[in-house]
């Protein structure tokens, strides 16, 4: 599985940024969001990857922030959202997210392509509470709320260890 990548942002195309990987020389094409689209080509990249598999294929996700990747694990918690439009809600941005959810504004969701008044329900419902905003020198982000032993749990399991994880 892939979950971090460095290197030369190569081409764009579409929602898909060529990534050349600066250990090996490998290309990964990677959906991207966000300011990675106003990248200058040639210039040093260094995201965190969500590696989504399934029965048709594999695609890489490209993100940012740690953050960034784990919001959007969390909307594809919600049954009946996937990658796209998991995506498409990322545009939204980081507050108005949280708040659509918050103050149940199906409204605001529905504003985000493929995302329909049911599914923005069901993405109220499901995520109320689950996602908080919070507040540093970089400006607002959004985190996923968790159990801190269910966040230990998994790492260990993960293979790292308990004391430095804790």
């Amino acid at each position: 599985m892939i979950w971090y990548l460095r290197g030369t942002l190569f081409e764009i195309v579409g929602q898909e940024a060529l990534i050349i990987s600066e250990g090996t020389g490998t290309g990964y094409l990677v959906s991207v969001w966000g300011d990675i689209f106003w990248q200058t080509l040639g210039s040093e990249l260094a995201i965190y990857i969500y590696h989504h598999i399934t029965e048709q294929g594999q695609r890489l996700f490209g993100f940012r922030t740690l953050a960034e990747r784990d919001i959007f694990v969390t909307l594809l918690s919600v049954n009946g959202l996937g990658p796209k439009g998991a995506l498409a809600l990322l545009w939204l941005g980081d507050k108005n997210l949280v708040q659509a959810i918050a103050q149940a504004d199906e409204w605001a969701l529905t504003s985000a392509p493929g995302v329909g008044p049911k599914l923005a329900k069901k993405i109220i419902l499901e995520l109320s509470g689950k996602l908080t905003l919070s507040h540093d020198e970089q400006g607002v982000h959004i985190t996923p709320t968790a159990d801190n032993k269910e966040i230990v749990t998994t790492l260990v399991g993960m293979g790292y260890d308990k004391k430095s994880v804790e």
